[in-house]
């Protein structure tokens, strides 16, 4: 007993180092930030909606707020099903995928300016694909820059970030005890059952695990974004990172803060939604 109680204090005497940190880079600088949102510039400093309100009705706000959310609603439900479909076939087919699981991690390490530098040569008017399709010189398609640039930021995200998706559905089904599926193939249950009814329902905390990691992801996507196409991109792929920055050049602080208290806000909200509906599903296993 008391051993158990030194191993207790042990632990929460290496927890205090990380604690401390957030608290201190983390917690109190998003206090300031909940401070000036509800902070009226040039007023009596009395809290007030006002900010908000100016974020709200900003045109811009709205437009980013809508391809954001777009971008998030497609890319993270095709990065999750490919991934899974994937991962399926290397861990049924493949005997010894390790090899496989380091070779989709590639583009992960692969820093972004390499990545722009590749994008371009592939995406310009000018590039690769364009050439392929065999468009004349001048007369090629604009991806970056035109109705086709939101699905080429989709295919960005999904070959940055399948990879570590792949490895943690494997990981998952490597998992599952081989007596389940085998029991269930003996019973007459066929590949597509087997993976519906014993595979998926057995990886519903994988399925939460990846989906809150490809919702942090598809936040850095501004990145590629911001250096394929500048501050000021085609309306389909203006995001609210865009959007942060112009606002932080400008030094609109307090619109600033009202729109990451805003994001925070619905972010939190999405991945608590998720988090009950996943441990819901996984009770009833």
């Amino acid at each position: 007993m008391r051993y158990l109680k030194k191993r207790k204090r042990l632990g929460i005497l290496f927890i205090i180092p990380s604690f401390l940190g957030v608290c201190i880079f983390v917690l109190l600088p998003y206090m300031g930030i909940l401070l000036r949102s509800f902070n009226v510039t040039g007023g009596n400093g009395n809290p007030s909606f006002v900010n908000y309100e100016k974020v709200l009705s900003n045109s811009a706000f709205r437009l980013a707020v809508k391809n954001t959310v777009y971008f998030t609603c497609v890319s993270i439900p095709l990065l999750i099903v490919l991934s899974l479909l994937i991962a399926y076939f290397i861990a049924s087919r493949i005997k010894n995928s390790k090899w496989v699981q380091t070779g989709v991690l590639l583009p992960m390490v692969i820093p972004v300016s390499t990545v722009v530098i590749l994008w371009n040569a592939i995406f310009h008017e000018y590039g690769f694909l364009n050439k392929i399709l065999q468009f004349p010189p001048g007369g090629g398609v604009d991806w970056m820059n035109d109705k086709y640039a939101m699905g080429v930021l989709v295919l960005t995200f999904l070959w940055r970030n399948i990879g570590f998706a792949i490895v943690l559905w494997i990981a998952g089904i490597s998992a599952i005890p081989s007596a389940m599926t085998e029991a269930a193939r003996i019973d007459g249950a066929n590949g597509r059952q087997r993976f519906l009814y014993i595979v998926c329902p057995n990886l519903v905390y994988y399925f939460l695990c990846i989906t809150m990691l490809a919702l942090v992801n598809s936040f850095k996507i501004y990145r590629e974004a911001y250096l394929i196409a500048g501050e000021y991109p085609a309306e389909s792929i203006y995001m609210l990172q865009h959007l942060f920055n112009n606002w932080f050049r400008d030094l609109q602080v307090a619109n600033l803060s009202a729109g990451a208290v805003i994001q925070l806000v619905i972010t939190v909200l999405a991945l608590f939604l998720l988090l009950r509906v996943c441990v819901r599903k996984g009770l009833e296993l």
